[in-house]
């Protein structure tokens, strides 16, 4: 049994066909970038309907940037680089009625969350955060087996918490993957030891590898896993996980980054309080899977 999985970004759009094993074949992408929301939705409308003629799927499942309304299939909020409208329509409604097809549309992070429960390193966990790190922060919370939507269904958003040092900014300004470049590039800059040509092109892996001999890039790395641990360690105090799964490009540096990491949060947690720091295991294929997921647990194919 066969779907399409559509991971939308704000640059990419990614699809695939996925199996109910999990197993993702007959991948591609396109940007974007259009004039308007029911533009983007008519380019996604085409390729499901390629993939109809060529395969005989059951259903879409679609992972979103933004607060995603996971029952109606509507951005609630939507980011800055997201087609005009792209808040107003039902993303559900217009593809089900374009394709009759079943179609599950839900946050990408929280897709994650599902896609790591499912084939990844939540699959032996009840109650787990995945943690996604990037330009921002974001997090799905499983809880019972269950992603925990909250009220308004924004649940998660777990970058916005003021877990810093001597600063009132959301967390995710000093401890996101992006705010860990950013202070590479102003350290190596002032220093003048980096060419300016190679400081634009710092990133995650160069920093790792950079901070084995570098003592200023060493430092701006402890300080951010700092940061970064102590909002991991508010979040357990808050929902108690099993398991703290992290992913983003960052997450692989695995063991590098959990070495900076676990002896941090276990500082910071209160006697008594335990959790287990996993690193992600289904990739870029994350979003995908738990839509897919989503939709398999939610239809009668």
């Amino acid at each position: 049994m066969n779907f399409l999985g559509i991971d939308l970004g704000g640059t990419t759009v990614k699809y695939s066909l996925v199996s109910d094993k999990g197993e993702l074949s007959h991948s591609g992408s396109f940007l974007t970038a259009s004039k308007d929301a029911q533009e983007l939705l008519q380019k996604i409308a085409k390729i499901a309907q390629e993939f109809k003629k060529d395969h005989d799927i059951k259903g879409i499942g679609m992972s979103c940037p933004g607060v995603i309304h996971p029952f109606d299939g509507k951005a609630l909020w939507a980011n800055n680089n997201m087609p005009v409208g792209w808040h107003e329509v039902s993303i559900k409604d217009t593809l089900e009625k374009e394709l009759s097809l079943p179609v599950v549309v839900d946050n990408d992070v929280n897709c994650a969350a599902l896609g790591e429960k499912w084939l990844g390193a939540g699959k032996d966990y009840h109650t787990f955060i995945c943690i996604a790190m990037g330009t921002g922060i974001g997090s799905g919370i499983i809880i019972n087996d269950k992603i925990y939507y909250g009220a308004g269904y924004q649940a998660g958003e777990i970058g916005y918490l003021k877990a810093n040092k001597g600063t009132s900014d959301f967390w995710e300004r000093q401890a996101s993957t992006i705010s860990l470049v950013r202070r590479v590039q102003e350290t190596v800059r002032t220093a003048r030891s980096v060419p300016n040509d190679e400081i634009d092109n710092i990133d995650g892996v160069w920093i790792f590898e950079r901070a084995k001999t570098d003592t200023r890039v060493a430092s701006v790395l402890e300080d951010w896993a700092d940061i970064l641990a102590g909002g991991i360690a508010d979040a357990t105090c808050i929902l108690n996980p099993q398991a703290v799964i992290l992913g983003g490009g960052v997450s692989a540096q695995k063991d590098r980054l959990l070495d900076l990491l676990v002896p941090r949060v276990k500082n910071y947690l209160p006697v008594g309080f335990t959790t287990e720091i996993k690193i992600a295991q289904t990739g870029n294929d994350a979003g995908q899977l738990g839509a897919i997921k989503r939709l398999i647990d939610e239809n009668t194919f």
